[in-house]
């Protein structure tokens, strides 16, 4: 059934085009299908879906795939599950390539199975080692989907990346310590003053085996030390662990109003990808 909203919002819509789909629960038959339709979505450096699926349950996930009924190919992937400490309904991710009638079916279903609950969209992985929110510019129509099924932007963050053609020279005179992570899953930095006073920290994630990317995960120069240089030396610092480490690229998410991070990383070589969205669609009153 096509919510009433959506037929509304998108009067130009072939209704009839969405009879040539139907949509079911995920099986393991599915996978290779799966991972090849996303595979057209991805971001640059982002990683592909990880080869280990939950359990799937009401009370856990679900993933639910969509068949174009003539040809019996899978045209759409998503996976929804219901948080707990508010009973909202959350679209984890979605991947149709692209194909705006497949977007509106899964999307039109997805009102459906939630019922009147409130729902927030591209809220991040379950097994999808991805971060958080849809990439807008890669994927217009489903933005335009989205929109049309009274979802609007909740939330924002700038993807940045930058590759690792040749790897950066170790520094002469390093300005951090270095520690494994405790699960032997990224690196630790820390610039400290002769008196053991910490002046900055940073976090850099282990490089994914099949993308290469390594993400900078966190990077923080104490309030009393900005405009010293510490800052640039010690994400230098950081893209040299990487490297080291493996990584061919490195990746960072950051608040967009973080101007003066996002311009350090741009003078570092950061290309800004894209904008990635997090949507809601508020419980329907009806």
């Amino acid at each position: 059934m096509i919510d009433d909203r959506l037929k509304q919002l998108t009067k130009r819509i072939d209704l009839q085009k969405l009879g040539r789909f139907s949509i079911r629960p995920y099986t393991p038959s599915d996978l290779h299908a799966m991972r090849e339709l996303i595979a057209q979505d991805l971001l640059p450096g982002e990683a592909p879906l990880l080869s280990g699926l939950p359990v799937q349950s009401p009370e856990v996930s679900q993933i639910f795939i969509l068949m174009d009924l003539a040809s019996g190919r899978v045209n759409g992937v998503m996976c929804l599950s219901i948080r707990r400490f508010d009973g909202a309904g959350l679209i984890h991710w979605l991947y149709t390539g692209e194909d705006f009638y497949a977007t509106v079916a899964l999307l039109s279903f997805t009102l459906g199975h939630f019922g009147r609950r409130t729902l927030h969209a591209f809220v991040g992985p379950v097994t999808k080692a991805s971060p958080r929110g849809l990439p807008v510019s890669l994927r217009p129509l489903t933005v335009c989907a989205l929109t049309a099924a009274g979802f609007t932007p909740a939330a924002s963050q700038h993807y940045m990346l930058r590759d690792l053609v040749e790897s950066p020279v170790e520094p002469d005179d390093p300005v951090a310590d270095v520690t494994l992570l405790d699960d032997g899953k990224g690196w630790h930095l820390v610039a400290s003053a002769p008196d053991g006073r910490v002046l900055a920290t940073a976090l850099v994630s282990s490089p994914d085996a099949r993308s290469g990317t390594a993400n900078l995960w966190h990077l923080e120069v104490h309030p009393a030390h900005r405009r010293e240089g510490i800052g640039s030396r010690l994400l230098i610092e950081s893209l040299y662990v990487a490297a080291a480490g493996g990584a061919r690229r490195v990746a960072v998410t950051i608040d967009p109003d973080a101007g003066t991070s996002i311009n350090l990383l741009a003078a570092h070589g950061f290309d800004l990808i894209d904008v990635l969205v997090v949507y809601d669609r508020p419980a329907c009153p009806c």
